[in-house]
């Protein structure tokens, strides 16, 4: 497993820098071994992937509550309700977790 949480996983998808998540020194480049930059490709490519079936308003939900935005926020940001907003990324989230624990990037018993 990768990560713990789908929101992990997202949030290291956004703020890491590929490098930092090969394991390859900016610095130094060929400190990382191309196995652990192939794994990490790997993973953010599934991350992609798992984020792919779902609408462009569930992705913008579900990345800007991993990143610490409240439901309130995000509803005022889309002009929705927090209620619409709470059910959508429960929904959404539930999706993509099942989609990351059949890829094996988070244990398959992550928190709800």
């Amino acid at each position: 497993m990768r990560w713990q949480t789908p929101d992990a996983a997202l949030r290291d998808m956004v703020l890491s820098p590929p490098q930092r998540a090969r394991g390859i020194d900016p610095a130094a480049p060929r400190t990382g071994s191309p196995e652990s930059a192939k794994a990490a490709e790997h993973a953010y490519t599934l991350v992609v992937c798992a984020l792919q079936g779902l609408s462009e308003q569930e992705q913008e939900i579900l990345l800007a509550y991993a990143l610490g935005l409240s439901y309130r926020r995000i509803a005022a940001h889309l002009h929705r309700s927090d209620w619409w907003v709470r059910q959508t990324h429960r929904r959404a989230w539930e999706t993509f977790r099942d989609r990351l624990a059949a890829y094996d990037l988070i244990p398959s018993d992550a928190p709800s």
